[in-house]
């Protein structure tokens, strides 16, 4: 068996077996906000204990149980998309029979099968680059890779003894935030620098499309989504086959876990929709990344707008009631974390002077938020429907 054969086989797995999730979408939302709203620092088993109707799902996951108890041990909130992670792998492994799970984390190498010892990727040693093993002793041609390391792939199910690479996405999801790290010239012109072209190319497009139409001091407060969908999605696309992505693991509205290959991202189904579209893809003009001050002038201007006071050669007043700016709070929380000034500067609130309506900040500690393109990705297709375009186009 080759690889190709091996992903042929992947697919045919799937699409004739039950591929039920284990959990449902809503339940998998429902473990996410009932973690959001609990104190990480509380005993973990004692949170169990006494709301053990609410977590009742949690059970059925065990890479699942394991993450949320490794994030209260740490004191840490739940890795965002991680309870669908392991929903739709343990899933993918029940489709196979894979019914042993190892954390890697628990586990010394003398306990992990000698099958699987050689296909682990690099930092195998202490096991840094994997999360967990799924594997069956009655069958040791197939078993399952979960890792936590961006540069291995969300995970990898080897078969008889060829890795398939494959990226987790839930049915509606964000598919990536790309800084755009030539950032952008004064006049609002995006750059595209070396380490773009070589890291992100496939989106160079709707880079030379934003700058051809608007530029960011325009767009300054909105975010720019004039993008056919073809391109969007070709973009999409070439993201996956660059990185050696082999197959796309995914749900349906139905609950049901599917698999895509990125060459079938583009097909229409014969209902004439698309297998994905790509709505709410867009150019950020100010993404969640920073840097200090890289457009001077423009930051210059924003002053001379915001009818700045001079106190000394770089700190300023500006009145808190002025248009431009802004108390935003931290994500997620009510209390003031920043002052942005233009909806593209800002300063840490701790790095700030406030009083009578005032606000007082050295140049500094200013910071400038960068750019990025947003991908954004949902699946429409049912289950039925994929099944015949690969058995219609096994070679895909």
């Amino acid at each position: 068996m080759n690889k190709q054969e091996a992903v042929e086989e992947l697919i045919k797995t799937v699409y004739n077996s039950n591929s039920d999730l284990i959990l449902e979408e809503d339940e998998i939302k429902r473990l996410n906000d009932f973690f959001k709203s609990v104190d990480c620092t509380q005993d973990f088993e004692k949170i169990c204990g006494e709301n053990s109707i609410e977590l009742i799902e949690i059970s059925k996951l065990k890479s699942g149980r394991y993450e949320i108890e490794k994030q209260f041990n740490q004191n840490k909130a739940l890795q965002p998309g991680i309870l669908s992670e392991c929903n739709y792998v343990e899933t993918l492994a029940k489709i196979f029979k894979l019914n042993k799970c190892l954390d890697f984390d628990q586990t010394p190498i003398n306990k992990v099968p000698l099958e699987c010892r050689n296909y682990l990727n690099s930092g195998y040693q202490t096991f840094s680059a994997a999360r967990y093993l799924y594997y069956s002793t009655s069958n040791p041609n197939i078993f399952i890779f979960q890792y936590g390391n961006p540069a291995n792939g969300d995970a990898e199910i080897i078969i008889n003894g060829n890795k398939v690479r494959i990226e987790f996405k839930e049915r509606s999801a964000k598919a990536g935030e790309y800084d755009i790290t030539g950032l952008y010239n004064d006049n609002g012109e995006l750059l595209i620098s070396e380490d773009f072209r070589k890291n992100t190319p496939e989106y160079i497009p709707l880079i030379k499309k934003f700058n051809e139409e608007t530029n960011v001091i325009e767009q300054i407060g909105h975010n720019y989504s004039n993008f056919d969908e073809e391109t969007k999605i070709k973009s999409v696309m070439e993201y996956f086959l660059r990185h050696n992505i082999d197959v796309i693991i995914s749900s349906t509205s139905e609950n049901e876990l599917i698999v895509l290959t990125p060459k079938c991202l583009e097909i229409e189904l014969p209902s004439g929709e698309r297998v994905i579209t790509t709505e709410n893809s867009e150019i950020r003009t100010s993404g969640r990344n920073y840097g200090k001050i890289f457009t001077k002038d423009l930051f210059m201007k924003v002053l001379k707008d915001m009818n700045a006071v001079e106190i000394s050669d770089s700190k300023y007043e500006v009145s808190l009631n002025n248009e431009l700016v802004e108390i935003v709070n931290g994500r997620g929380t009510s209390t003031p974390s920043r002052i942005k000034f233009n909806k593209i500067f800002f300063v840490d609130i701790n790095d700030a002077e406030t009083s009578d309506d005032k606000v007082i900040f050295d140049i500094q500690d200013v910071h400038q938020l960068k750019p990025s393109i947003s991908m954004h990705i949902k699946i429409n297709g049912s289950k039925d429907e994929l099944k015949q375009y690969f058995l219609n186009n096994n070679n895909n």
